[in-house]
Parts: C-alpha cells; sequence; structure tokens
C-alpha cells in the first residue's frame, strides 16, 4: 500500500507550483492521478484513494466510500466562525506504510488502526507550515487579532482550535484523547515498568505533546530510543 494512511486528503499540485490540500500527500497523489484517479474537485479535503502495488510491480487505485472514513466537521463550541471554514477530518488513524518484520519474514502490508490526540490535528496537522498551515485563517475565524506575535496570537489560535477538535470529534461520537489524559497515562505506565525492574524505551519526542509539552509529567524525563524485532517499521515516504 503506498498511502501512509487508509483515510487521508489529497495535495493538488497546480501549475504554478502551489498545493490545494495536504501538501504530505503530493507525491502519492501524482502517483493516483498517474494510474487513472480522476478527481471530480480538486479541493482542501478530497479523500485519496488506495494505491495498491502487488508482487509482480502492478498499481491499481482504489477508490475509498466517503462514508467510510467518518470525517468530522469541526466547530468550535462557542465560536461559531470556525465552522466557516469548512474544516474537517477523518474520524481515525489507520497507518499502513509499516512493514511489520518478525521472525525473519518482512510483511510489507500490515495496516493498523488507532485513534487521534486532538493536538495532532489542530496544532499539527492544520498548524504545521509544511501541512495545511491554516493557522492565520484560523485565528481569524476565532476573531483572534494576529498583528503582533508578542499577542501570543498562534500560541490563543491553537489552544482554541483543540478545544475545537475535541468538541466535535465528541459531537460525532468518536473517540479521541486530550494530550494531558494521554500523557498522564503514559506516566503512570512508566512508573509502574520501573517498579517492576523493567526499563522504558520511547522516542521522547512522540512521548511529549505538540502543545504545553512543559506541562507533561514527562517532559523532564529522558528515554532511551532503542531499536528491536519484532518491530513495525515506516517505509520512506514516496518522493524522500
Amino acid at each position: 500500500m503506498w498511502n501512509s494512511q487508509l483515510i487521508s486528503y489529497a495535495g493538488h499540485r497546480q501549475s504554478d507550483g502551489t498545493i490545494v490540500g495536504d501538501p504530505n500527500t503530493v507525491h502519492i497523489t501524482d502517483l493516483a492521478k498517474a494510474n487513472g484517479w480522476a478527481p471530480k474537485t480538486q479541493g482542501l479535503f478530497d479523500i485519496l484513494p488506495l494505491i495498491v502495488e502487488t508482487a509482480d510491480g502492478r498499481i491499481s487505485v482504489h477508490e475509498v466510500p466517503k462514508e467510510l472514513a467518518h470525517e468530522v466537521e469541526i466547530e468550535h463550541p462557542t465560536i461559531e466562525g470556525l465552522a466557516e471554514l469548512g474544516l474537517r477530518w477523518w474520524g481515525f488513524p489507520s497507518i499502513c506504510d509499516n512493514v511489520l518484520s518478525i521472525g525473519g519474514i518482512n510483511y510489507p502490508l500490515a495496516p493498523f488502526t488507532g485513534w487521534y490526540l486532538a493536538p495532532e490535528i489542530s496544532a499539527r496537522d492544520f498548524s504545521d507550515e509544511y501541512r495545511y498551515n491554516l493557522l492565520p485563517e484560523i485565528a481569524q475565524a476565532l476573531g483572534i487579532d494576529t498583528s503582533d506575535v508578542r499577542s501570543l496570537w498562534k500560541d490563543k489560535a491553537v489552544l482554541e482550535l483543540t478545544t475545537a477538535v475535541l468538541h466535535s470529534f465528541d459531537k460525532a461520537g468518536i473517540r479521541m484523547d486530550d494530550h494531558h489524559t494521554a500523557a498522564t497515562k503514559f506516566h503512570k505506565w512508566t512508573v509502574s515498568e520501573e517498579k517492576k525492574g523493567c526499563p522504558v524505551e520511547a522516542e521522547w519526542a512522540w512521548m511529549i505533546p505538540p502543545m504545553s509539552g512543559s506541562l507533561s509529567p514527562n517532559y523532564h524525563r529522558e528515554f532511551e530510543d532503542v531499536f528491536k524485532l519484532p518491530a513495525l517499521i515506516r517505509r520512506p515516504a514516496l518522493g524522500s
């Protein structure tokens, strides 16, 4: 599976070099179009088809029924302006660009499904400059003055956007954790493991949320990032 997730949004390359949609999926989108995908629109949130390569090197493209994405429309519980942007996100991450290496055998398709932490969407997918980069528009929709960076408008916008994401997923009945709850759960687990004499190994950047990091009980901890087998190993991204 050449997609990074079973559900994701297209990144449409324009003639002037700009991208409409998710810049993270431009190469996958190009591959899908080169193999027959003809999207009806070129919008911000077009669901990518699945791109499957079989052992003989043959590539096929498969449309994903929209209802299977369980998309969530993003709205703020008290500020009406945000809903007018038409933001939405798929309901759950299903990672499919990992190779499962176990028993000396590498399985090239080993998808797994989890659930989102709110800041993954609010503080990263929507806000990262190399992703949707929508924070200025979001701040404006939320009524936040962006004229002076010392007003901390970026921080305020991410906070309110995270509030909106949590509210919207709760309203849709789709599981989502907040970063404080997830960090506390992990901290309790590390304490329990250490009491048993079991070393806790982790990639620090994945254990600290992308917002309010210093409020995490794990912020001042150090973890050794150790590679061991069996393991899920992420393939290099297409185009990298």
